[in-house]
Order: C-alpha cells, then structure tokens, then sequence
C-alpha cells in the first residue's frame, strides 16, 4: 500500500493532503486508505477527523450491502 503521508508541494497543506488521501479512499472504494489517514493525521483538527470516520463508514455500509445484493 502507498503511503500517502509524505505527499508533499510547496503550496500544500497537511489539510490538503489529508483531504486528497479521503478522495483517493471514496473514488477507488478504499475504506482501508482513510482508517490510515485517520492514524497518520492524528494531530489535525477533530473536525477533520470526524468528517473522515463518517466517510469510511459510509464506504463500510455501500461494501455491506454490495455483499448481502450479490
């Protein structure tokens, strides 16, 4: 798995970063990309956090349903 901590640019924030890592995670499905943002991020704001878990849960329920419709 890429580790996605070290993306790095001039005008880039960690915000930015952590951001980019979540729309990674929802466009490819990878509930598994967010729970390690979730830890390598672990110092930004709670709001940031808390945004992320609502999101991966929401990629968990869309994977369990998928399981119970096939």
């Amino acid at each position: 798995m890429t580790s996605f901590a070290s993306i790095e640019n001039d005008n880039t924030t960690i915000y930015d970063n952590f951001l980019y890592i979540i729309d990674t995670a929802i466009e490819s499905g990878n509930a598994s990309l967010i729970q390690q943002a979730i830890k390598d991020y672990k110092n930004i704001p709670e709001v940031y956090i808390n945004m992320a878990k609502t999101i991966y849960l929401q990629l968990i329920t869309e994977q369990i349903e998928e399981i119970k419709l096939t």
